[in-house]
């Protein structure tokens, strides 16, 4: 940051005064350059109010109890002049207060609702807390953690859909934080939950089922794969897709995911349950040489299953 900040408003010359209850004329509508000291800018914290994200609150020179040796402040609502400096609020620390406000209310509110009987009120100001967080800081340093709380929140009050979108932003923009595994996995549980409270969509006339939760499932766990490739959880998710695909009949999609869990833990249940879907896709078919051909395929493997082949 440069020594001097230089702050500068090309307006028409239109001004009012504003008088002290000294009565001594304190501001006007007349903006000009003016120079501060960084030193002037970051000697205060700022106390609120409105002017949105440049200007948030002004004290203008005489105020008999900030007593800015005199410092004369001449400013519109969101713009300002200054001459004589005494002090200046600081809008960063302001955005700091902010957010720690915020975020405090919304897990101290969240946390007193887990502890209650009836948590109805306690989780509705921590709803109205995340939702003013979020909207002041949608990408924060606070982000995983924050969309992890609120995915718990919202999964803990039945709203599935949104839980799922609060985890998987997680996993899918976050998946270095150490919330990212936990979401990933409580994703694939509120995917559980929307599946038990709709119907499944008709299958076309191929007998092929279309569900978007099934996509969706499928991206959660390739994500997951991807930033946990040997996590102990890795197989059963792995299969959970194969699985979604096989019974939906997209044969065609399942296919490379069944050889994957067999390739990836051939001694696994997962691998005895994937080689017997893949060899039963054919089946469904009626493609009998794809069958044998996939047959032989698992056979290379000394261990399906945790049987070894005498």
């Amino acid at each position: 940051m440069a020594e001097d900040l230089e702050a500068r408003h090309d307006a028409e010359d239109e001004s009012y005064t504003h008088v002290g209850d000294d009565g001594r004329v304190i501001g006007q509508r007349l903006l000009r350059a003016v120079v501060a000291s960084r030193e002037s800018l970051l000697g205060h914290r700022c106390c609120g109010g409105e002017g949105a994200d440049d200007v948030v609150c002004l004290v203008f020179g005489g105020a008999d109890d900030r007593d800015p040796e005199g410092g004369e402040c001449l400013a519109d609502e969101r713009h300002l002049h200054l001459e004589g400096i005494g002090h200046f609020f600081d809008i960063r620390a302001a955005r700091d207060d902010l957010e720690s406000a915020l975020r405090k209310l919304a897990l101290t509110t969240h946390a007193a609702g887990r502890t209650h009987d009836d948590p109805t009120a306690s989780y509705s100001v921590a709803h109205g807390a995340y939702d003013a967080y979020f909207a002041a800081f949608p990408a924060g340093p606070r982000d995983a953690e924050m969309r992890y709380a609120h995915g718990e929140l919202l999964y803990a009050d039945g709203r599935y859909a949104e839980a799922l979108a609060a985890y998987e932003r997680v996993l899918f923009e976050h998946p270095d934080s150490k919330r990212a595994a936990f979401c990933g996995q409580s994703a694939i549980y509120a995917l559980d939950k929307l599946r038990e409270g709709g119907e499944r969509p008709a299958p076309d006339a191929d007998g092929v089922v279309t569900d978007p939760l099934d996509d969706r499932l499928v991206d959660v766990v390739s994500a997951y794969l991807d930033h946990f490739p040997d996590d102990s959880a890795a197989t059963g998710l792995r299969y959970r897709a194969a699985y979604a695909l096989y019974a939906a009949q997209r044969f065609d999609e399942a296919g490379p995911w069944l050889q994957a869990v067999i390739e990836a833990d051939p001694g696994s249940n997962e691998a005895a349950m994937a080689a017997n879907l893949w060899v039963d896709a054919a089946a469904v078919e009626s493609d009998y040489a794809a069958m044998a051909e996939r047959a032989w395929w698992v056979l290379q493997f000394e261990e399906i299953g945790g049987s070894t082949r005498a």
